[in-house]
């Protein structure tokens, strides 16, 4: 595992910070029924996590498809306004792909982005994806 996400970038999104959302099917035996916007409590490596959604609970890995159980999305968006999907994560970059439906990508897919959450400076010099405006 690269570098580890820092814990100010974990926990629940709805009070103040800079916290990583998701949209996670928390799996079935933790009581998970849908997928559902939800937040990062512990990171297991760059690509599993323990999420919690308002079913619960439970272990989810990074999916760049559809979010069934046991598995969660993290989206994020360059400064064209581009989506793209996060497939892993680490404190510093996101391997990101893109969602179809943008023009002049400014990461190709399997690119590693750096990121940011909701606005805060951008590094100097570059470019990178910001995981609070998807």
């Amino acid at each position: 595992m690269g570098r580890p996400l820092e814990k100010r970038q974990l926990g629940n999104t709805s009070g103040s910070g800079q916290q990583i959302q998701v949209t996670a099917y928390i799996p079935v035996a933790n009581g998970g029924t849908t997928a559902a916007t939800g937040y990062i409590n512990r990171q297991k490596n760059d690509t599993r996590f323990n999420v919690t959604t308002s079913d619960g609970t439970g272990v989810c890995s990074l999916t760049t498809g559809t979010v069934t159980a046991g598995l969660m999305k993290i989206e994020g968006v360059d400064s064209a306004g581009n989506t793209y999907v996060v497939s892993k994560i680490s404190g510093r970059t996101a391997t990101v792909y893109q969602v179809a439906g943008g023009s002049n990508y400014v990461f190709s897919d399997g690119a590693k982005a750096p990121w940011l959450i909701g606005g805060t400076a951008l590094p100097s010099g570059g470019e990178c994806i910001d995981l609070g405006s998807a």
